[in-house]
Order: C-alpha cells, then structure tokens, then sequence
C-alpha cells in the first residue's frame, strides 16, 4: 500500500525537524556549542550595558562649581610654607580658563581616601592649593588641589559648607583635561616660586 506524496514529504518534514531539535541538544560537539553560543550573547550583553549605562559620568568643572569671572576677585595659591592672594585679573582670567577646560569625574568616598592618601597628599611640596575667592562677600567660589602636573582633585564648595561628607571629583584623563591641569600646575607654582625669591 503507497502512501500519497505529500504524507510522505509532511513525515519527512516533521522527522526532519525533530532530527535538528534532537542533534541542537545532543550531548558532545553540539553541546559545546550551545555554549559557547550561549557565553557568547551572555558576552555581548554584558560588553553593551557596560559600555552604555555603567561608564562614569564625567562632569565640567563648571557645573560642580560654577564660575563666572566677575564675581571672582581674588585666588588664594597654598602650598606647605606659603599662602599668598593674587587679585590681578589677567592672572584670574588664565586660571578660570584653564578650570574651565578641566573634566572631572566623581569620587566615591573610598577613592577619596586613596587618592588624598587620607590627608597625606596635602603635606607633600608638590601639592598646590587653589582657591577662587570673591573676598568682598567672603565666598570661596572653587577649590581645587593640583596634586602633580596631571591630577586636579576638585572639592564641591556647596558640600563643604554643608557639614557633611565633601563631595569631590579627580581630573579625567581626555587629551584636553591633561593640557589643561598641566598648565594650571605650571601658571601656579611658577606664580608662588616667584613669591618665594
């Protein structure tokens, strides 16, 4: 007794289908690859929502403190054996502009402690201190520690004054940040070296 074609090609379709389930779970090289499939879309997850939604936010200095040039005037330059105010504006107006070109990202509190050496960082004699004053209010309007000639660690002044935890944020390291830090710490210890002869 012959069975119609197209029973023939439907039961030949179905023991097909069945026979690419059956061997996509078989134990051995299928197996395997299952996966390594499986480890690679875990991979490539895993890659996206580090890229996109775990990066570190990186902020301009001037959204931390916000800075507008004529209400500064005065910057106060500290290092371990000086202290000197500066009211020149051409001198306010280069360091504003390279502030301004300063990224930052925030510190958690445990990378507070290790990037100041819990306060150790500050007795050093390459440590500078920088602060944007506006003396005829008594407000300090930034403050920054330029830790070498390729760290900023900036303090954000409306937490200081709150008496809580001071929120601070380290230089990012972008081409433009570097640059900028880089004359900054230049422009400063070159302002108090010359205060020092």
């Amino acid at each position: 007794m012959s069975t119609p074609y197209n029973e023939v090609v439907k039961h030949d379709k179905e023991k097909s289908n069945i026979s690419c389930i059956e061997n996509l779970f078989a134990k051995g090289d299928h197996e395997m690859s299952l996966k390594k499939y499986l480890l690679s879309i875990l991979t490539v997850i895993s890659i996206i929502v580090i890229a996109t939604g775990c990066s570190e936010k990186t902020f301009a200095t001037n959204e931390i403190n916000p800075i507008e040039k004529n209400k500064i005037n005065a910057v106060r330059i500290s290092r371990t054996n000086l202290q000197k105010e500066f009211i020149e504006k051409d001198l306010i107006a280069k360091i504003v502009d390279d502030l301004n070109n300063v990224t930052v990202n925030k510190l958690s509190s445990k990378e507070d402690n290790s990037v100041m050496d819990n306060g150790n960082v500050l007795k050093k004699d390459t440590t500078a201190t920088l602060e944007l004053l506006n003396v005829i209010k008594g407000d300090a309007i930034s403050f920054a520690f330029l830790l070498s000639d390729r760290e900023l660690y900036l303090c954000d002044v409306k937490s200081m004054q709150s008496g809580k935890r001071t929120v601070s944020y380290l230089s990012s390291n972008d081409e433009k940040t570097l640059k900028a830090v880089k004359k900054l710490y230049s422009l400063l210890n070159a302002t108090a070296d010359a205060v020092n002869q």
